[in-house]
């Protein structure tokens, strides 16, 4: 991925997840393999939610989130829909 500023790799070693700026300088996080990648979300420059990890198929994403929670949460995306 082009600009890609962070990246995490699935249990087989291949990159699924990327974080990158978009033309709008806006965090995105982008997710797919062997080269294609599609943009899941654009992430709050507050960090309301962190990507962390990945399933061990490269699936789905875990990550931390306080957006509208009283507390911080491990949470599961699914980037085929962007759902929490």
């Amino acid at each position: 991925v082009k600009d890609g500023l962070w990246f995490i790799a699935d249990a087989a070693g291949r990159i699924r997840l990327v974080l990158r700026r978009n033309k709008d300088r806006q965090l995105v996080l982008m997710h797919g393999g062997d080269g294609v990648f599609r943009e899941v979300m654009v992430l709050d420059e507050d960090g309301d939610i962190r990507p962390i990890g990945l399933s061990t198929d490269g699936a789905m994403i875990y990550g931390v989130a306080e957006q509208d929670r009283g507390q911080r949460d491990l949470v599961e995306i699914d980037p085929a829909t962007g759902n929490i």
